[in-house]
């Protein structure tokens, strides 16, 4: 493994050991979360709506959703149910595997982000 790879990884853990310490299913099913998950789901399908209507679409199945951060899944799952083709990309594994025991027809899968330093010459441009 480079040092770029290990420095990557050894921020990811970071990140993961941050997420880890909330229960987000806890959370979004609290009082406060559901309030968040209604609110939340009113817009994204007041923008469904109109986006279908603009692109002239009738089928659900016809509309794909990418959910970046997906954590658990409340949503994804939730849209999926719907007849949405709902793509689902988490970086914490133990929130992608809550989502992946839902057995909904997401498409699931773990992101592993890689950052890196720009070049000098990609700075000037």
């Amino acid at each position: 493994m480079e040092p770029d790879d290990k420095k990557v990884e050894k921020e990811m853990n970071k990140i993961e050991e941050y997420y880890n310490k909330f229960n987000e299913e806890k959370r979004l099913n609290s009082r406060h979360g559901q309030i968040e998950y209604r609110i939340t789901m009113k817009y994204i399908h007041d923008y469904l709506d109109v986006r279908m209507q603009e692109l002239k679409v009738t089928n659900r199945e016809d509309i794909r959703i990418l959910d970046i951060g997906a954590g658990t899944g409340r949503y994804s799952v939730a849209l999926c149910e719907e007849g949405y083709d709902v793509t689902a990309v988490e970086l914490v594994k133990h929130n992608l595997g809550i989502l992946k025991q839902k057995n909904s027809n997401v498409h699931a899968m773990l992101s592993l982000i890689h950052i890196s330093e720009p070049t000098r010459q990609e700075a000037i441009s």
